[in-house]
């Protein structure tokens, strides 16, 4: 998985977001879906967790966690398949 991140003007520090923070974000949101039953986590037993819904919840966690929405998640599922959720559009 993978976060994108945009911005019209650096912080102060000259960054649109600071990689450190955003590995870690990530590193525990894997962590915390590892071993997981996507499809009850997500709630869709009927229609599955798809690479989309991961996409999208991922993106909610690492809002949470860095209290900035991301531009981009995007999911991988495999060679040539992957999925991106853009919150704002």
């Amino acid at each position: 998985m993978a976060a994108t991140y945009r911005a019209e003007r650096l912080d102060e520090s000259g960054f649109v977001v600071e990689f450190l923070s955003l590995r870690g974000a990530l590193v525990e949101v894997a962590a915390s879906l590892a071993d997981s039953d996507l499809n009850v986590l997500l709630k869709c037993p009927k229609t599955g967790a798809s690479a989309e819904r991961v996409a999208r919840h991922v993106a909610e966690l690492i809002e949470d966690k860095l209290k900035r929405r991301p531009y981009c998640v995007r999911v991988v599922e495999g060679m040539g398949c992957s999925a991106a959720f853009y919150p704002d559009g």
